[in-house]
């Protein structure tokens, strides 16, 4: 199988398109680092101070301190709306991501996404289709 790596802030392709962030996750600010698994089987890694989001199907991620406070408003307690815009494409060969938290893998049919800051992550499918929405 042939994996092209891309690094963070490397240019999307011109087929990347705007997307707004949408859903509700709840999350903890890590007082440690804390290592994690992501549901393609990468290990991630993320430091104190870093903020660890639970999904509604009860994914976890970890975000920077300065992405999250920026894509993200409080709602409640552990409640957080996510916000912003992002760019985003679908990968059509197996791709891996160097991400902020570590090297990550993304399947055809995944999609990367790219934060205003320039750092990209992949994204599967399905759970792209629920949190994002195409800008018009």
């Amino acid at each position: 199988m042939t994996r092209r790596w891309r690094s963070p802030g490397e240019a999307e392709p011109g087929r990347a398109s705007t997307y707004e962030r949408r859903g509700e996750v709840s999350a903890v600010r890590l007082t440690g680092p804390r290592a994690w698994r992501t549901s393609n089987g990468s290990i991630m890694a993320a430091r104190g101070g870093d903020w660890l989001v639970t999904d509604a199907e009860q994914r976890q991620r970890s975000v920077r301190d300065a992405e999250f406070r920026a894509t993200h408003r409080h709602l409640h307690a552990d409640r957080w709306q996510r916000s912003g815009r992002v760019r985003a494409w679908r990968v059509a060969a197996p791709t891996m991501i160097r991400t902020l938290e570590g090297p990550s893998a993304a399947r055809p049919g995944d999609w990367i996404v790219q934060g205003e800051s320039g750092a990209a992550w992949p994204v599967p499918a399905g759970q792209f289709e629920r949190g994002y929405s195409p800008v018009p």
